[in-house]
């Protein structure tokens, strides 16, 4: 016996102009909808289907009730009044064994979407791969320039080159260089003007 505590599926499934046909709840969706499929004959219809998992399954029941109620699927008789009938877009015909094996003509077209989808988001994760290694790759190379400018600037101030000329070479603010060279033990040499 099933626990009435499990969490239940609300599903609601659409023909391909987005018109509800059907209402149902279940356990257990690839199971449900394989005996749907098996079942009835007007399931090449099903072009879509919304899922929503509801906490127990009284919840599911009330939701379903609710819904059908208001929203008039189709094919739902339980619970409806008055459904929608629905125009046949196409003559009915015999499911055969293959129909059900190879899913309804939706289900296809959703199953290759997924698969569109998967294989999109698979790119689009392996190109941000790339770019991060990019990215990686690029902070290195700007992290090496800087310490060999860093290297560059303690070495002039070692020489006693003058702070302006630091500066202008590298345009770095004075606070900066200073703190670059007091950093490597240097004490930066600023050059006495001259008064006239």
């Amino acid at each position: 016996m099933t626990s009435r505590r499990a969490q239940t599926s609300l599903y609601r499934l659409f023909d391909a102009d987005r018109r509800l046909l059907y209402i149902g709840i279940t356990l257990n969706i690839g199971s449900r909808w394989k005996t749907h499929s098996g079942q009835k004959p007007d399931w090449s219809l099903v072009a879509h289907a919304e899922v929503e998992h509801l906490p127990t399954r009284e919840a599911a029941l009330a939701a379903e009730r609710a819904a059908i109620q208001a929203e008039k699927p189709a094919w739902n008789v339980i619970h409806n009044r008055d459904p929608k009938p629905l125009k046949r877009l196409d003559p009915p015909r015999s499911r055969t064994l293959e129909d059900i094996r190879n899913g309804s003509p939706g289900l296809v077209a959703l199953g290759r979407e997924r698969q569109e989808l998967k294989a999109r988001h698979q790119a689009a994760v392996q190109e941000a791969k790339r770019l991060d290694a990019a990215r990686l790759k690029s902070a290195a190379v700007v992290e090496a320039l800087r310490k060999s400018l860093h290297e560059q600037i303690v070495a002039d101030g070692r020489a006693r080159r003058p702070l302006k000329e630091i500066i202008d070479i590298t345009g770095y603010t004075p606070e900066r260089v200073r703190q670059i060279l007091r950093a490597a033990g240097v004490e930066p040499f600023e050059r006495e003007t001259r008064r006239t």
